[in-house]
């Protein structure tokens, strides 16, 4: 997974997300850490505090999952093409929004990289 910052966004706005990253074939655990807009680390540090952790894995076939697990059960899932930046944040904003919405009853919507509020 890659740790860069998109040039078009400033840093200071910007926040961490630590995934827990599964390597193939024995499964050796590392942390990643996946640089995003302040609003969307907001939301995954209120997720976090419920117990669960984010993880991360490219599977054999290429493809990469994110989830959240609690208790060892994933949660939720999204997955993302492996190679492809702009498609691996933006399912890493899926996920967390997502997940928020589920957990703490938040109606969202979700257009291209912009996510808002539904009332």
């Amino acid at each position: 997974m890659e740790k860069t910052v998109s040039k078009d966004m400033n840093t200071k706005d910007m926040g961490t997300i630590l995934f827990i990253r599964f390597h193939l074939p024995r499964g050796r655990q590392n942390q990643e850490a996946i640089r995003r807009p302040i609003e969307i680390t907001r939301k995954a540090d209120e997720i976090l505090k419920t117990g669960g952790r984010f993880t991360c894995e490219v599977l054999a076939t290429g493809v990469v999952s994110l989830a959240y697990e609690k208790d060892n059960d994933d949660l939720d899932i999204e997955f993302s093409k492996h190679g492809d930046r702009d498609a691996l944040m933006a399912a890493v904003d899926t996920l967390v929004v997502r997940i928020h919405s589920r957990l703490f009853g938040e109606k969202t919507s979700i257009q291209g990289d912009r996510f808002k509020l539904v009332k």
